[in-house]
């Protein structure tokens, strides 16, 4: 089972990454040789969607025993394994989230929400983020239809207040 857990950078870094890579086509195409700046132009334009699309990944196989946390990266896989013998227990908690924003006038505002998230726990006392939402429904409905994929039993979620 393969859980997508959002893009492994920001919108505005992937998107200040895309133009440092026009930049040094640009640059290059003007400075270079013909054929060693369109090597570099294909080299950049064939980076641009692996940055643009680098998406983090908790795959679980319990076949075989283990999971993977990492970065999936146009079909290469980045990242850790770990071995599995049992699953404890899935839980939810409940986090609050801040966030500061300033304003052109200097002042500052303070956000603070609160949002759901969906831990796996291992016997081996190893903890790996699942899934997020804000609502509280919505999360224990994503929990227990993963729970059902990997074929185990709605006893072992567990819901903190």
């Amino acid at each position: 089972m393969r859980i997508h857990q959002g893009k492994s950078l920001p919108l505005p870094f992937r998107f200040f990454i895309a133009m440092v890579f026009v930049v040094l086509i640009i640059m290059s195409i003007r400075q270079l040789v013909w054929p060693y700046s369109i090597a570099l132009a294909i080299i950049f334009s064939t980076l641009t969607p692996a940055v643009w699309f680098a998406t983090n990944i908790l795959t679980i196989n319990m076949e075989e025993g283990e999971i993977f946390i990492g970065v999936w990266v146009m079909g290469f896989k980045f990242g850790r394994i770990t071995p599995v013998t049992s699953i404890e227990k899935i839980f939810v908690n409940r986090i609050k989230t801040r966030q500061t924003m300033y304003s052109l006038a200097n002042s500052k505002s303070i956000l603070t929400n609160y949002e759901y998230r969906s831990f796996l726990k291992l016997d081996s006392g190893e903890k790996f983020f699942m899934v997020s939402h804000p609502r509280k429904e919505r999360i224990i409905e994503k929990s227990k239809q993963i729970i059902h994929k990997l074929g185990l039993s709605e006893k072992i979620l567990v819901l903190s207040d």
